[in-house]
């Protein structure tokens, strides 16, 4: 059947009085938000290129005409995402080096590792960004009804799961199957031939970087296999990467501490983003749309099995480490 000839299951009215017109999206080009690993010297600490970044931010959410519809609940949510983009950019420069800011390093290209993060400090910048996907959280509709508990609750369970999400996307925008790599959120290129640069940080005399690597080396596979192929199979776009990380915040899973009030408003939640994705690719006139969608939704199982094993991982490495001097690293401990 095709895909135009599929008729939303929503109530679509406020969309026929109000209809936008949107350019058809090219799945080939996904909307791509990159988050540069320099800061412009010459701006203090604001990030290169913002300027540019916020003027196509700004004109992809431009208030529409009057004739046009409303727009459509993932543009709200890639609103919010691309905020958590702006205040990553300025998290990252207090990483940098001082001496960084009497050179050219800012010039660096995006597959450079600017900086070097030692144990400590990559525990705080990996704290910072589960605060960042914090307030990600505490801006969604759909949780503005829920405890300060209840939503804790959810953002153990899932604060990990967004940022694998994200290491993958950003993965495969940098053609990371091909590499044989995995990119972090910092920008820095992890090289699965040799994991030593990562792990070395996190060693100690009782689990060095070897035993380290047995421990997350098929974990780090399985994420690769798991959603990354995946993700470069189907060209994913960043919309769709979101709705897949609002499908398993939503997920049922994810729920089970909650009461059955909560766990009702989270499914209502999850089927207003698959409904709205839906209408996307058929206003957009996006062919095999019910196909992608379908994608996402197996995709589920891949990422709750690999959060799954990421909380065994922890609790073996904390048999090897029960205390650690960091507070940092602690309480990232109780998040597993």
């Amino acid at each position: 059947m095709d895909v135009t000839e599929v008729q939303p299951k929503r109530d679509t009215s406020s969309r026929e009085i109000q209809k936008r017109r949107e350019p058809s999206v090219d799945i080939d080009r996904p909307g791509i938000a990159v988050i540069p690993n320099h800061v412009d010297a010459g701006r203090g600490n604001e990030p290169a290129d913002q300027e540019i970044n916020h003027w196509q931010f700004n004109a992809n959410y431009a208030p529409q005409e009057d004739n046009r519809r409303q727009g459509y609940l993932l543009d709200k949510v890639t609103e919010l995402y691309h905020k958590l983009l702006d205040r990553r950019q300025f998290m990252l420069s207090d990483f940098k080096p001082l001496k960084s800011i009497f050179s050219d390093e800012h010039q660096t290209s995006s597959s450079t590792q600017p900086f070097k993060l030692t144990r400590e400090s990559e525990a705080r910048l990996r704290k910072r960004e589960m605060v960042l996907v914090g307030h990600f959280m505490q801006s969604l509709r759909a949780l503005s009804g829920f405890s300060p508990d209840d939503k804790f609750a959810l953002f153990k369970q899932f604060s990990m799961q967004f940022i694998h999400v994200e290491i993958c996307y950003r993965t495969y925008l940098n053609d990371g199957v091909q590499k044989n790599s995995f990119t972090m959120a910092t920008g820095e290129i992890l090289c699965l031939d040799n994991l030593g640069q990562l792990l070395e940080r996190f060693a100690t005399k009782i689990l060095d970087a070897a035993t380290l690597e047995k421990l997350c080396h098929s974990m780090i596979i399985q994420g690769m296999r798991g959603l990354v192929e995946p993700m470069t199979a189907m060209k994913m776009t960043e919309r769709e990467m979101l709705a897949f990380s609002l499908i398993l915040l939503y997920n049922s899973q994810n729920a089970n501490d909650l009461g059955l009030d909560q766990q009702n408003a989270l499914m209502k939640a999850r089927n207003e983003v698959l409904d709205d994705l839906h209408q996307y690719y058929c206003d957009n006139k996006i062919e095999d749309g019910e196909i992608r969608l379908g994608n996402l939704i197996l995709l589920v199982p891949a990422v709750l099995d690999w959060s799954y094993k990421m909380k065994e991982q922890t609790q073996i490495a904390r048999i090897f480490e029960p205390y650690s001097a960091d507070e940092n690293l602690c309480e990232l401990y109780e998040l597993h």
